[in-house]
């Protein structure tokens, strides 16, 4: 009995830090660097990137990828094209975002009907990214997962698709029009440790697309969260007083 609670007491702690937390709002991850995608041209490889993450320097890079019935391709690198939102005004019916919910200038590099890959060359503890979708299309959301190894592969250590409502509404630059036109969201994954290795970022409808505003990356590992260390603690306990009845 003793040390069927003892296995299982493991197995949750085990299990407990091997969870992702999702989340989205930038400031829900710890340590995080925000790194605002430049728009670079009309049609130009993404990365690499070499962005200084707490004093570390972090190299990404992308590749296409393509899920068939039986084969899944992937190419390197992803050639994404150049959008800047910047210039319309914020839109009254939504108030302004602030930087600690999602992040973002508005401008970045766009994708339409294509999963895109990101691979980091050193373990991350948590990504994130804004987008912003349109709705004339319409854009109807974005999933991003985070693998434990390169080219999403491995274990999936968390999943997250863009909220149902906005961070911000964009109008439509046109005098007198303040119906949204573009939105503003941000998704974010936590893991307990640096194990993320790489992110696939996917439109919901394959036949649309998203544009990433920005990506979000942190090396530092995540404090152990208190219940878990109760929980840890009531395990040595346990063990200590069961040792102390058979002497």
């Amino acid at each position: 009995m003793k040390s069927a609670l003892i296995t299982f007491a493991l197995g949750a702690i085990l299990t407990a830090s091997a969870n992702a937390a999702v989340t989205h709002s930038f400031s829900d991850l710890n340590g995080a660097t925000f790194y605002d995608l430049p728009p670079s041209g009309s049609a130009d490889p993404f990365g690499p990137l070499l962005i200084n993450v707490a004093g570390t320097n972090i190299t990404v890079t992308s590749k296409e990828y393509v899920s068939g019935s039986s084969t899944e391709i992937l190419t390197d690198p992803a050639i994404l094209g150049v959008f800047d939102r910047s210039y319309y005004p914020v839109s009254r019916f939504l108030a302004p975002v602030h930087s600690s919910v999602a992040p973002g200038d508005y401008r970045g590099e766009w994708e339409i009907g294509t999963n895109i890959v990101l691979n980091f060359d050193q373990a991350l503890s948590a990504v994130g990214a804004s987008f912003m979708l349109g709705i004339s299309r319409p854009e109807v959301g974005v999933r991003i997962t985070a693998y434990d190894r390169l080219d999403n592969t491995g274990n999936s250590l968390g999943s997250v698709i863009t909220p149902n409502s906005p961070h911000l509404g964009l109008p439509r630059p046109l005098a007198g029009n303040s119906s949204p036109f573009y939105f503003l969201y941000f998704v974010g994954i936590q893991a307990d440790t640096a194990t993320i290795r790489s992110l696939l970022i996917e439109p919901l409808d394959p036949g649309n697309g998203f544009a990433l505003d920005g990506i979000a990356l942190a090396t530092s590992a995540v404090p152990v969260p208190t219940a878990v260390w109760l929980f840890g603690s009531g395990l040595f306990a346990m063990v200590g007083f069961a040792r102390r009845r058979k002497a």
